[in-house]
């Protein structure tokens, strides 16, 4: 297992050249990403909540996904354990665009008679605690079906 290339370009480009990363050490570096993106989400925009509770949707939201990551990771050692990445990204496009577009359905189709009956008085807090909680439970939808996925894939025949 290699480490992470987190500052050194050069050394990250050699161990590419060198074609001597394992899936493991690949998912390492989408961890990495990820982490990273929720860091930004963060600070762009949780950190302005109340802070202990912006802290614990922060420490959340990367459970979810080191835990979804690491299922989903799982579910592809059942077959060869190779080609995680490759896999774990063709599968995510269409599952998040598919996701995408259900919530924002459902949302819209939500959104009007909420809005409609609670008009100026749904705002604040618990707008931001019920876009958290559908964030999460997406997330969750997400890795879920994409272990699915990985899994309906180990019961084909490995050519």
């Amino acid at each position: 297992m290699k480490s992470v290339k987190l500052w050194d370009i050069k050394a990250a480009a050699e161990t590419i050249e060198q074609d001597s990363l394992s899936d493991l050490d690949l998912k390492k570096y989408l961890l990495v990403i990820i982490i990273f993106g929720e860091i930004g989400m963060w600070l762009g925009g949780y950190a302005m909540i109340i802070p202990a509770l912006a802290i614990f949707w922060f420490i959340a939201a990367i459970a979810v996904k080191v835990l979804g990551l690491n299922y989903c990771f799982k579910s592809n050692l059942n077959r060869d354990g190779k080609d995680f990445i490759k896999r774990f990204l063709v599968l995510s496009v269409p599952i998040a665009i598919r996701l995408s577009v259900a919530s924002l359905v459902v949302g819209t189709l939500l959104a009007i008679p909420i809005c409609a009956i609670l008009k100026p008085s749904f705002s604040g807090l618990p707008v931001q605690m019920s876009y958290f909680l559908l964030d999460l439970c997406l997330e969750l939808i997400f890795f879920i079906w994409v272990a699915r996925w990985l899994k309906r894939l180990n019961l084909r025949p490995v050519s």
